[in-house]
């Protein structure tokens, strides 16, 4: 079975099973509470949850129910690091393009994506971090949970080898965040108190046709101590319910970040990836 047909079929099944079935099959995979585990889990089980930081959610319009993630000095370090490698590779991008196309350079301009140096805009600065800490923490979350990936890693450069004619060239970017077997291509979104909307540019999203898009709420980048999981929609739930707006002169979706959670919770997140996890192990064979 070809795993974008396995994939298809997992979706298909989890979308029509009962909660019966569904409630069995957990039990039978669940080797503990991933709500108590070390990654994911309720506002009880953070670490600590005094009366002052649930009280600066509330007054955020966090929603107290659902999962949590705790974040470590070590990734938000991690992430940084990542975001000025991107940054300054996208930077280069720009102004080797300003001196051999500068019709698309005009058009980066234009739409924003960098100044008339060349440089990043402040807040394409920040939208990298924090689709850093997103990325990592998604990542830690399946290692944690012992679910292959495949992460399509920033470090590696999606530069075309000449600069010449970089719309003709093949990019080594994959068309996706993450690739997982049996459920497929993911993508990592997310938001904040602050930005409240997930935005995803039209144009990629149908370029890479994700299977899955995952949201988590950063509840604060300047001392980071947790993100919310939010949830997910499928691919078919974004396109057909939401109509792209304009920004910054292009199409995008914005989605509210309670939509994921209203949609498709955290805690079916879990499901999925257990019962994916379940069928990998199935595929693989027992252990000696």
């Amino acid at each position: 079975m070809g795993h974008d047909r396995a994939g298809r079929e997992l979706r298909r099944w989890l979308e029509n099973i009962n909660e019966s079935q569904k409630e069995m099959l957990l039990e039978a995979l669940q080797e503990g509470s991933l709500l108590k585990s070390a990654f994911w889990r309720n506002i009880e089980g953070l670490s600590p949850p005094d009366d002052l930081q649930t009280r600066e959610l509330k007054e955020m319009g966090i929603k107290l129910e659902g999962l949590f993630q705790e974040i470590e000095p070590e990734t938000i370090k991690t992430a940084k690091d990542y975001a000025e490698f991107c940054i300054g590779q996208y930077e280069n991008y720009c102004k080797g393009i300003q001196t051999v196309s500068p019709d698309r350079f005009e058009r980066l301009v234009e739409i924003g994506e960098c100044d008339r140096h060349g440089t990043l805009e402040e807040e394409t600065r920040w939208r990298q971090l924090r689709m850093g800490v997103t990325l990592k923490a998604f990542e830690m979350s399946l290692q944690h949970l012992q679910i292959p990936y495949v992460f399509n890693d920033p470090l590696v450069d999606w530069r075309p080898e000449s600069e010449k004619e970089p719309e003709d060239e093949p990019s080594t970017k994959l068309p996706f965040d993450f690739w997982i077997p049996l459920m497929g291509r993911i993508d990592i979104r997310n938001a904040t108190p602050d930005s409240p909307q997930v935005n995803i540019s039209f144009d990629a999203f149908n370029r890479e046709n994700p299977h899955y898009v995952i949201a988590y709420q950063i509840l604060d980048m300047i001392e980071p101590q947790w993100l919310k999981v939010s949830g997910f929609m499928y691919r078919s739930e974004v396109k057909k319910e939401y109509e792209p707006v304009h920004l910054a002169e292009r199409p995008f979706y914005s989605i509210p970040i309670e939509d994921f959670e209203s949609k498709h919770d955290a805690q079916e997140l879990c499901n999925i990836l257990l019962i994916a996890r379940n069928m990998i192990k199935n595929i693989v064979g027992p252990s000696d």
